[in-house]
């Protein structure tokens, strides 16, 4: 059944700085989100109680990577770093520099990396501190997603081409790959799913919808109605964030329906924050919110009932 609105929105934590990163541990039923300046990390349960907040003596962090309860990983402009003992007193490690992205594997357990001189790192958890695998990739990745089994990545040069790999990284072979719709080149994050991603740039209204049945893509450019801060996939669903405080939801229905210059929201709803909405992560059926002045809610994604004659 498709989502019809984000219900019971309520704040469940403060950091001090702006949210910039935040990432889901499924096998912890926990989400990290990262502030900067100061950096400071909330490790909060899908409870919604008792979140963990700590201090990094790190500034300028843009990513993060939950890979364990034990061990996360920061970006800072070039930098990976690796947080350990991270639910009592983080201890930071530099793991390398000339890192071009950083991606959470949502079910936890590692983590993909891409390098500036076009390889591939992959983090695992070791004995008390982050292996690092490195690897080729075919072609320049720009941006990448992992999901439970399969990992999507989008290519650089001209308008690029969105690919799909098995396994959580892009080093072998795609699956399904489609070529992206021209103007797509500036787009630099993608959020991927089963059926459906979502190739976007926060602060820009042009976006890119992947659907997919089977091994066939089909890869449609939208503009949205406002420019979202973040986007999320959700099964079928897109969840994006409005600058002046909103979470508005597109079905696959509004997906379906949209043109290029239109798409129609399902739902839209305040979130009640004082700063402005930054990022959002989708965990199971609750998404996280972190705003600019380090508010963190959570709210329910709520699915439509099934009609009944």
């Amino acid at each position: 059944m498709p989502f019809k609105n984000v219900a019971s929105i309520k704040q469940v934590a403060t950091v001090e700085g702006a949210v910039t990163g935040g990432a889901y541990n499924k096998a912890l039923s926990a989400v990290a989100m990262v502030s900067n300046n100061p950096t400071q990390v909330a490790l909060l349960p899908l409870s919604g109680v008792n979140p963990k907040i700590q201090s990094v003596g790190l500034d300028a962090v843009t990513e993060i990577a939950y890979l364990n309860r034990a061990m996360a990983l920061v970006k800072t402009a070039d930098a990976v770093w690796a947080l350990l003992d991270i639910e009592h007193k983080p201890k930071v490690e530099e793991l390398h520099q000339d890192s071009k992205a950083l991606v959470s594997k949502s079910i936890g357990g590692m983590a993909l990396g891409l390098r500036w001189d076009g390889k591939g790192l992959e983090y695992l958890p070791g004995k008390g501190d982050v292996a690092v695998r490195d690897f080729s990739i075919r072609g320049e990745v720009k941006c990448a997603d992992v999901g439970e089994t399969e990992c999507y990545a989008v290519t650089d040069g001209g308008d690029g081409e969105f690919r799909i790999h098995p396994g959580s990284t892009p080093e072998q072979g795609s699956t399904a790959k489609i070529a992206m719709p021209p103007g797509s080149g500036k787009l630099d994050r993608v959020k991927g799913g089963k059926f459906f991603s979502v190739v976007y740039k926060r602060g820009n209204p042009n976006i890119v919808c992947v659907r997919r049945a089977g091994n066939r893509l089909e890869a449609k450019a939208v503009t949205m109605p406002f420019p979202p801060t973040d986007l999320v996939v959700a099964e079928t669903s897109l969840l994006a964030l409005a600058a002046d405080g909103r979470v508005v939801l597109f079905d696959a229905v509004a997906v379906d329906k949209a043109t290029a210059s239109n798409i129609q929201p399902t739902w839209e709803g305040s979130i009640g924050c004082r700063g402005e909405p930054t990022v959002c992560v989708v965990a199971h059926h609750w998404l996280y919110m972190g705003t600019s002045i380090g508010e963190i809610f959570m709210g329910q994604i709520v699915r439509k009932s099934a009609l009944t004659v």
